[in-house]
């Protein structure tokens, strides 16, 4: 393998672990799916699990099954998303170590950051997904609330994250039945972050959307390639008379089970 085409491999293997670590959304829906990624257009099949068939019986009669527990959905990967940039040494960035760390990171981020956006689109846009438009309740009885819909449509709380625009984070940050708790107030106080309320993980979005994103894991689908795809065009920049990178990433979203998906509105 040529040096650069081993460059080129390793740093979009870095970028991706990045950009994982950096998309808030993507990051923790169901990503688990079998088929080729390779260019915009391609299928995939993702694997998932409808806890909201499931019916508990009186008796040993298997009869029909509720649900399978191999369900399959096919998700179109209709998204492709790239950055670039120029670079006056391109021999600079393969030796420095610390060059590659930032490009990796920052264009991980840019990347993250509008994957969770069109995710956030791609929810607000499915048809059949309930809305919830917090009212006058406090934030948190706004969250149980919630939290308590998803429950009774059959959808456990365990891994149940709620993303949050800025507006509806903030006011959970001032709570005053969050801050009830010496430790949650000690921890929130430092950090700045509610980081699990009621049993579920809350984050605010990075990017804010308008709309909050109540969701499962299991119900909501992101797949992408495993690495960044990345790239240093031969032709030279005119502007900046040096090479550009290009960096980007393909992916495709769905949602699985309306059920285990709710939308927060601002009242």
């Amino acid at each position: 393998m040529a040096f650069s085409d081993m460059f080129q491999e390793l740093w979009g293997e870095t970028a991706y672990q990045e950009f994982l670590a950096q998309a808030d959304i993507a990051s923790v829906c169901n990503r688990n799916y079998d088929g080729t990624i390779s260019r915009r257009g391609d299928t995939v099949h993702v694997h998932f699990f409808d806890p909201s068939l499931l019916t508990v019986r009186t008796s040993w009669e298997p009869g029909a099954a509720d649900t399978d527990f191999g369900d399959v959905k096919t998700i179109n990967v209709d998204k492709e998303r790239s950055i670039f940039v120029d670079i006056m040494d391109v021999d600079q960035l393969r030796t420095n170590a610390r060059l590659q760390e930032e490009t990796a990171f920052s264009a991980a981020s840019r990347l993250a950051n509008r994957a969770d956006s069109d995710l956030i689109l791609a929810v607000s846009g499915t048809g059949g997904i309930q809305s919830y438009a917090v009212g006058s309740s406090t934030p948190y009885d706004n969250l149980v609330d919630v939290r308590k819909a998803q429950a009774q449509d059959g959808y456990p709380i365990r891994d149940t994250w709620y993303f949050a625009t800025a507006t509806q984070y903030a006011n959970l940050l001032k709570d005053d039945d969050v801050n009830r708790s010496t430790t949650v107030v000690s921890d929130q106080m430092v950090s700045g972050q509610v980081r699990r309320i009621a049993g579920v993980n809350v984050v605010e979005q990075s990017v804010d959307a308008g709309v909050g994103v109540f969701f499962h894991r299991n119900a909501l689908a992101f797949v992408s390639q495993a690495a960044l795809r990345f790239a240093i065009d031969s032709l030279v920049s005119q502007a900046k008379f040096g090479n550009r990178m290009g960096a980007g990433l393909l992916y495709g979203i769905g949602v699985l089970s309306t059920k285990g998906v709710r939308k927060v509105t601002n009242s």
